[in-house]
């Protein structure tokens, strides 16, 4: 399949070198300088590179029939996406960290990817009412703002999808609430990226992971990879109430720790690293998703 291509040589991002087809047969035409045409064949030649691209090979047109085959260029400049769309229509940005591309705000999605509502628990005693267990799934919204910027809160069996197995693989193969092609990350995963830190030489994982802003205490972090944690606090399980607006962060992951907790990592506005910790399964806590 090809598809039509309104550019030229010039706005290719990665020019391939061109010189090793100098001796390539054009229409009993060589083409010896493509890339800075010198002869009237050249840069006739050149013009035809307006075409079409095959956007899953590597041929590459140029007119009258005539082609090369040159590896990769089509992979290398096809455009990289740089947002993701939920179920609901939210746009969020994506940042690429090591080998990881994670979701660079928190989910607030209100249903599962394939449509169904996900419940929405305003009352208090009713969040509490809520069960540790992979079923009793619920949102909400801090303070029950559903403009918030901290976007939404979920219980484990929320986040997971609805009775969903825990996963300590990486990847955790587990959609849950995130979008198509996205997953939540396992414990593995989460512990992956801040291995990824330490490799370039990070300390302090919670300071360049934290956003520049809400967070209290003189605990704003540099926000230095565009990761963007906010400090949008979480809500209890015991008493369900919402506590800790900028003061803390948590994160869920796939995996569980017990039958009743879950493995997840928590941002503080006092610490300078990421803790590493569990909490009960109807804890209300916020989703990152990292890219299949």
């Amino acid at each position: 399949t090809f598809t039509a291509w309104d550019k030229d040589y010039d706005d290719l991002t990665n020019k391939p070198d061109m010189s090793i087809y100098a001796t390539k047969d054009m229409a009993n035409q060589n083409i010896t300088n493509l890339a800075d045409p010198i002869n009237n064949q050249d840069a006739v030649t050149k013009s035809y590179v307006t075409l079409s691209v095959s956007l899953i090979g590597d041929t590459l047109f140029l007119g009258a029939n005539q082609f090369v085959i040159i590896p990769g260029i089509s992979a290398a400049n096809t455009p990289v996406a740089t947002t993701v769309t939920d179920y609901d229509g939210n746009i969020y940005d994506i940042v690429v960290i090591g080998t990881q591309t994670w979701i660079a705000s928190n989910l607030k999605v209100t249903h599962y990817p394939n449509g169904t509502v996900i419940p929405n628990v305003t009352v208090n005693a009713n969040w509490n009412a809520l069960l540790d267990n992979n079923t009793d799934d619920a949102f909400c919204y801090l303070n029950n703002n559903s403009s918030s910027s901290y976007g939404a809160l979920y219980t484990w069996a929320a986040a997971m999808g609805d009775n969903a197995v825990s996963s300590s693989t990486n990847p955790s193969g587990v959609q849950g609430v995130c979008p198509d092609g996205w997953h939540l990350p396992s414990d593995a995963e989460w512990t992956a990226l801040m291995n990824y830190l330490n490799s370039e030489g990070e300390t302090e994982y919670g300071t360049v992971l934290k956003a520049t802003s809400t967070w209290t205490g003189g605990g704003n972090g540099t926000d230095a990879y565009d990761f963007t944690s906010l400090a949008g606090g979480y809500r209890s399980s015991t008493d369900g109430a919402f506590y800790d607006e900028g003061n803390r962060a948590r994160f869920w992951s796939t995996t569980q720790s017990t039958a009743t907790n879950t493995w997840a990592r928590e941002f503080r506005y006092d610490l300078l690293g990421v803790t590493r910790t569990t909490f009960p399964k109807s804890t209300g806590n916020s989703v990152r998703c990292i890219k299949d």
